[in-house]
């Protein structure tokens, strides 16, 4: 007697909750990077105005509120990915659908690794 072969699990597909929920925070992370696009400039404009500027002096602070401003947006965004996050996991433990959760995850780590990068470059310029 042959042993039958079992068939693979196929996952569930992912409900049109979870999907208007994924679409919504990708939206959001969107919106926040957005945001911190557009405040990039003024950002770079005042740590380059700040350089070998003695820290607490007017140009270092008006810099470190242009950097605070590019943290609170990125912020924003990361709270988007925590909650991409959270329910990738709870997929992955209850045997579901990853794909779409997968995609949007990817998706906005990429956009909070392009926002550390753009920090760390200009938080360069202060030290």
């Amino acid at each position: 007697m042959k042993p039958v072969a079992a068939e693979p699990y196929i996952p569930p597909k992912t409900g049109p909750d979870v999907l208007s929920n994924i679409a919504g925070l990708r939206q959001s992370a969107e919106q926040a990077h957005a945001q911190f696009t557009a405040a990039v400039p003024a950002a770079r404009k005042a740590a380059n105005a700040a350089r070998n500027s003695s820290q607490g002096s007017e140009k270092w602070a008006v810099a470190q509120i242009a950097l605070s401003e590019l943290e609170s947006s990125r912020s924003d965004a990361m709270i988007a990915l925590a909650d991409l996050d959270r329910l990738y996991v709870d997929a992955a433990i209850n045997a579901k659908e990853l794909g779409p959760l997968a995609s949007a995850r990817n998706d906005v780590m990429a956009l909070v690794a392009q926002e550390d990068s753009v920090i760390d470059q200009i938080g360069a310029l202060l030290r």
